[in-house]
């Protein structure tokens, strides 16, 4: 246990203690993955209100709408999604 004169070390990601016993790179790691899972599935449920939009009838939407979302997927689902897919299969 850290003495009362002993920082405690913060994770660089969290900004939370790491616990005693815990190595830094280990903790840092840990949150950074976490933080990547939440990011994906935080972009995923925002393309899925986007992609449902108009019913998800596009042809419906003005023509500037339509560009703002296929922009918006391209920035930035399809990266994550690319992500996704290279953790998943570990390259």
């Amino acid at each position: 246990m850290k003495g009362p004169s002993e920082p405690m070390t913060t994770c660089s990601v969290c900004s939370g203690a790491i616990p005693e016993g815990v190595t830094v790179d280990g903790h840092t790691a840990l949150c950074a993955a976490v933080v990547a899972k939440e990011k994906a599935e935080a972009i995923e449920l925002a393309w899925g209100v986007i992609a449902n939009a108009y019913g998800g009838a596009w042809d419906d939407a003005p023509p500037e709408w339509r560009e703002a979302a296929e922009a918006w997927r391209e920035r930035f689902y399809a990266p994550a999604m690319r992500e996704r897919a290279r953790r998943k299969h570990g390259e």
